[in-house]
């Protein structure tokens, strides 16, 4: 069965092939606001008492600090000496991140999904080489 119907193509592109605006084009819709534009950036600004501002990476960055000085990356301050290394630790502060990895999961920005993982990995790959006796 065919339809002899007949049908019109109308061209909905606001551009000519030359890259102009088309005078007919259609006004710009609004995109429905992703959850990137409904979520405040992330800034590096202070608080009101001079704190870091409490966000989920700011969390990130707490932890995996904790795991980086048990594993000897970081040195206290004025400390002297070799770090000391406290590997069950590092595990825990690990072990909180990916416990955040999962209970955030679909929850998280694009760009907190890069940063979890990143620290992540970089973690575990110093943890691993703590544990079989190698410097991170």
């Amino acid at each position: 069965m065919t339809d002899d119907r007949p049908f019109t193509v109308k061209d909905r592109r606001s551009f000519t092939p030359e890259g102009e605006l088309r005078e007919d084009a259609p006004e710009a819709q609004p995109a429905a606001p992703s959850r990137e534009a409904t979520a405040p950036p992330p800034e590096p600004a202070a608080s009101a008492g001079g704190a870091p501002e409490a966000t989920l990476e700011a969390l990130f960055a707490d932890l995996a600090a904790a795991a980086a000085f048990h594993l000897g990356l970081m040195h206290e301050e004025g400390g002297e000496g070799a770090p000391k290394v406290d590997l069950a630790a590092a595990r825990h502060a690990i072990s909180m991140l990916e416990l955040l990895q999962t209970r955030t999961s679909g929850n998280r920005t694009p760009r907190e999904d890069q940063v979890l993982e990143r620290l992540l990995y970089e973690l575990r790959m110093a943890w691993m080489a703590r544990a079989q006796g190698g410097a991170a």
